[in-house]
C-alpha cells in the first residue's frame, strides 16, 4: 500500500518519460537567455563606451534597460501565458530575442543599442514563466505533479547561468568585438524555436479575446510601476547634479501605485500581500541587498580591470564628465 501511495503522489514512470531531454531542452535553453544576457554585457561595456565615445554612466543604461524591462515583463508574460497559451508566448519571446540579435549586430548608436536591450528584456522574460506553465500543463496531462528533477533543472538554468555570462561575454568580445554579445542571441533563439516546434506540443486552449486579455492584466499598474522604476533610475544616474523634479515624480508615482494596488482586486504589484507577509518581504529585501552587492562587483569591478592601471584599454576622454541630458532624459530615449 505504501508503494501505491508513493506512485500516486510522486513521479510515475509515465511522468518521468514525459519530462525527458527532448521536452526539457527547449525550456532550459529559453530560460538561460535572460540571466546570460544580463551579465554577458558586463565585459563589453568598456568596448562599447570606447566605440560610441560614451561615458560609464551612459553605458549604464544598457544594464538598467534590460533589468527594468525584465522586472515588468516577467510577471506580465506569466499572465499572458495563461490567456494566450504558454507555447505561443514562449515562441513570441524567442522571435523577439532573434530580432534583438540582428538589431544589436547593426546598431548604429548607443541609443539604438539601449532599445535593443529593452527588446532583449521583453523577449528573454517570456521564457521562464511560460516554461513553468508548460511544465504544469504536461503534469496535468499525465495526471502527476511536476517532477522535482525537472523543476530543479529549470530553476538551475534560470539562476545559475548568471555565472557564465561574464566569461562568455569576455570570450565573445575578445574573438569578434562587442557586437558578438548581441549576435550570439540569433543562433540561440533560432535553435530554441526549432526545438519548440519539434518537441513541445501545441497549446490546447485557444487564445483569449482582447477584452479578457485586458481584464486579466493590470495595465495601469504596469504603467505606474514602469514609470516609478524609470524615474528612480534617471534620478540615481544624475546624482552628480541631482534632478530633484525627477525624484519628486518618482515619489508621486510610488504613492499612486500604492493606492492603485490596494484598491485593485488583482494588482500587478500586490502590496497588500507583501505587507501582510513580513517574512516574505524580508526575504525580498535580503535578496535585493545581496544582488546589489553582487552586481556592483560584477559591473564595476570588471570595468575597473579593463580601464585601470596597466590595462591595454584606455578610458574615453570624457569618462569623468557627467552624462549629457540629451541622452539621459526619457524624451531623448523616446525619440531614439
Amino acid at each position: 500500500m505504501g508503494v501505491a501511495i508513493e506512485t500516486t503522489v510522486g513521479e510515475t514512470p509515465s511522468a518521468k518519460g514525459s519530462f525527458g531531454f527532448r521536452f526539457m531542452a527547449p525550456l532550459c535553453l529559453g530560460s538561460m537567455l535572460n540571466p546570460v544576457n544580463s551579465t554577458m554585457i558586463s565585459t563589453a561595456l568598456v568596448a562599447i563606451a570606447r566605440d560610441f565615445q560614451a561615458t560609464v554612466s551612459e553605458t549604464g543604461l544598457l544594464i538598467g534597460g534590460l533589468y527594468i524591462t525584465s522586472a515588468i515583463a516577467q510577471p506580465t508574460m506569466g499572465r499572458l501565458a495563461d490567456r494566450l497559451g504558454a507555447r505561443r508566448v514562449f515562441l513570441a519571446g524567442l522571435y523577439l530575442v532573434a530580432l534583438a540579435g540582428v538589431a544589436g549586430t547593426f546598431a548604429p548608436s548607443l541609443r539604438a543599442l539601449i532599445w535593443v536591450r529593452v527588446l532583449l528584456g521583453v523577449g528573454t522574460s517570456a521564457a521562464y514563466p511560460t516554461a513553468m506553465r508548460i511544465l504544469r500543463n504536461r503534469a496535468a496531462q499525465t495526471g502527476s505533479v511536476e517532477p522535482r528533477m525537472a523543476l530543479g533543472i529549470l530553476s538551475m538554468c534560470a539562476l545559475s547561468t548568471v555565472a557564465i555570462g561574464a566569461a562568455l561575454g569576455g570570450i565573445l568580445t575578445g574573438l569578434g568585438g562587442w557586437r558578438m554579445v548581441f549576435t550570439v542571441n540569433l543562433p540561440l533563439a533560432l535553435l530554441g524555436i526549432l526545438l519548440v516546434f519539434l518537441w513541445i506540443p501545441e497549446d490546447e486552449a485557444k487564445p483569449a479575446g482582447l477584452r479578457k486579455l485586458v481584464q486579466g492584466v493590470d495595465v495601469l499598474g504596469i504603467v505606474l510601476f514602469a514609470g516609478l522604476l524609470l524615474t528612480g533610475m534617471f534620478f540615481l544616474m544624475s546624482l552628480g547634479h541631482p534632478n530633484w523634479p525627477m525624484l519628486a515624480v518618482s515619489v508621486l508615482l510610488g504613492f499612486v501605485l500604492t493606492r492603485h494596488s490596494l484598491r485593485t482586486k488583482q494588482p500587478f504589484l500586490n502590496i497588500r500581500m507583501l505587507g501582510s507577509n513580513i517574512p516574505l518581504s524580508v526575504t525580498y529585501l535580503r535578496y535585493g541587498a545581496t544582488n546589489l552587492m553582487m552586481y556592483c562587483m560584477l559591473y564595476g569591478f570588471s570595468q575597473w580591470l579593463q580601464t585601470g592601471p596597466g590595462s591595454a584599454v584606455r578610458k574615453p576622454a570624457s569618462s569623468h564628465c557627467p552624462c549629457p541630458p540629451s541622452l539621459l532624459s526619457p524624451l531623448s530615449l523616446a525619440d531614439g
